[in-house]
């Protein structure tokens, strides 16, 4: 915070800015990431996969971090050997962005070819889908019981013997 602060009053034209709130919401006006592996990167890659991502290193271990973080194989990833480029590399990503189609390659990886807002609907058709079928079982439940029940269950008192039912094979 106190960076960003000191770089708006040496350049108040750069446009630092230091926000609070819901980070969702913030990304639409985010032209370049730099994010740890939380979860504020793989929503911003599926929100924005045009826009430059980097994903910081802080144990200076690449391989390391793309075990943890396959994420990280398709972005630049600042650590120490990076970090004097920095400058440079931000502004070559904002004006060509080299590793685009790497960042989009693990996107599909991530989130097929879906587009924002889809993911949603895919979401609840899975939902609905599930519903159904537990519909279905609990209907089916409640059928053999009755079934049971119709065979001579029902109606008998606390120490009476049942008859042997042998459970249906599927």
């Amino acid at each position: 915070m106190a960076l960003l602060s000191e770089a708006n009053k040496r350049d108040p034209e750069a446009g630092h800015v230091s926000a609070r709130g819901q980070i969702l919401a913030m990304l639409d006006d985010v032209s370049l990431l730099v994010t740890d592996i939380s979860s504020v990167g793989p929503d911003f890659l599926y929100l924005h996969p045009e826009r430059p991502l980097f994903i910081t290193d802080r144990r200076d271990d690449r391989e390391r971090l793309i075990d943890g973080c396959p994420m990280a194989a398709g972005t630049d990833v600042i650590d120490s050997s990076t970090l004097d480029t920095l400058p440079r590399v931000f502004a070559a990503r904002l004006d060509g962005d080299e590793r685009r189609s790497s960042r989009l390659a693990v996107r599909r990886y991530y989130f097929g070819d879906l587009q924002p807002g889809e993911s949603t609907v895919h979401f609840i058709d899975a939902v609905r889908q599930l519903c159904a079928e537990r519909d279905e079982q609990l209907a089916a439940r409640t059928s053999a019981r009755a079934d049971l029940g119709s065979a001579g269950w029902e109606g008998r008192s606390e120490g009476q013997s049942r008859p042997m039912v042998e459970s249906p094979r599927s």
